[in-house]
């Protein structure tokens, strides 16, 4: 009862964030709407931004798949990447207590010489380098803020996320040292950060390969590009003219603030974040409105394309609702 009703809040916050956008931005967009031509969207660049959506899952694939293999499971990556589409569907349509992460565990799960714990150990691991690729471009992106946003402010910020990335892989590497600060973990909310913690620090130590975690965390760094540059050819879709370096700084700030836990795979805060950013370098409202609405249409369609093929293989959520540890 209690997950369903946090559920249906984060589907009210999404929605209710994405009317405000439009609410705000109604008449920018009307008028973008009626007013654009051929001429004012370049589609060689729309069309690869989309295709990025590929790459992107591709990349996914052979870092879940090189996470697998190390365990004794060796999936294809074309039913890989057909587990990953189902998990964007079920992360986007589907706000339940069974989101991607819970589908792809329980079908790697049921893989040849595979089981629970180890499915559940590779995500994750998955999960974990992904963090620290995102946490690494978010520093990179707050040092090429330092022209717009205020010095001192900057530095606090990335001083901050630099300790905490830095404490990160030292209790990654020796969890021992946790040790001294037991009674700290006898608080309610730190002993849940206790968990997740140790849950993180086995699943690296279960591993134990350093030349695949490495090849891991490359691949987390690469897929973090992938979005950088997907968000930069929509903005060389619709003639935004701005550079490269501008979507350096913005889109891991982006994903970072879409992390938060208060909507559907982060729709609405998102969308309103990319604006507000986009504004601020000096995009017209029309278009700072209509290209966050862009990337979140070419989200759906993938998360559609996911739903038909979680139809087709038929699995059932209360199944795996059921099973899962």
């Amino acid at each position: 009862m209690k997950s369903r009703i946090i559920n249906l809040l984060k589907v009210v916050i999404s929605l209710s964030l994405i009317a405000y956008l439009l609410y705000r931005y109604w008449d920018e967009i009307i008028h973008f709407v009626t007013t654009v031509t051929t001429d004012d969207i370049h589609f060689p660049f729309l069309f690869l931004s989309a295709f990025l959506h590929v790459t992107g899952l591709i990349i996914s694939a052979v870092r879940w798949k090189a996470l697998l293999k190390l365990q004794g499971v060796n999936p294809t990556i074309n039913h890989l990447n057909g587990s990953l589409l189902i998990g964007i569907f079920l992360n986007n349509f589907l706000p339940s207590s069974i989101g991607g992460d819970t589908y792809r565990a329980y079908d790697a799960a049921k893989m040849k010489n595979s089981s629970w714990p180890k499915s559940i150990t590779v995500i994750l691991v998955e999960r974990g380098t992904g963090v620290i690729g995102l946490f690494c471009f978010v520093l990179l992106a707050l040092f090429l803020g330092f022209r717009l946003i205020d010095f001192y402010t900057i530095l606090v910020v990335m001083i901050v996320l630099f300790v905490l990335l830095s404490v990160f892989f030292i209790l990654l590497l020796n969890p021992k040292m946790l040790k001294p600060f037991r009674f700290l973990f006898k608080i309610r909310f730190m002993q849940k950060m206790k968990n997740k913690l140790k849950s993180m620090v086995n699943a690296f130590s279960a591993l134990g390969n350093k030349k695949v975690l490495a090849l891991v965390i490359f691949l987390s760094f690469l897929m973090e590009f992938n979005v950088i540059l997907h968000y930069y050819l929509v903005a060389l879709a619709l003639k935004i003219d701005i550079s490269f370096i501008a979507f350096l700084f913005m889109v891991p700030i982006v994903l970072l603030v879409a992390m938060i836990p208060i909507s559907i795979g982060g729709i609405g805060v998102r969308e309103n974040t990319t604006t507000y950013f986009l504004v601020a370098f000096g995009v017209a409202a029309s278009q700072a409105a209509i290209f966050p609405l862009l990337v979140l249409l070419q989200l759906l369609l993938v998360s559609i394309v996911g739903g038909i093929i979680f139809l087709i293989r038929r699995p059932k959520i209360e199944k795996i609702q059921k099973e899962a540890p």
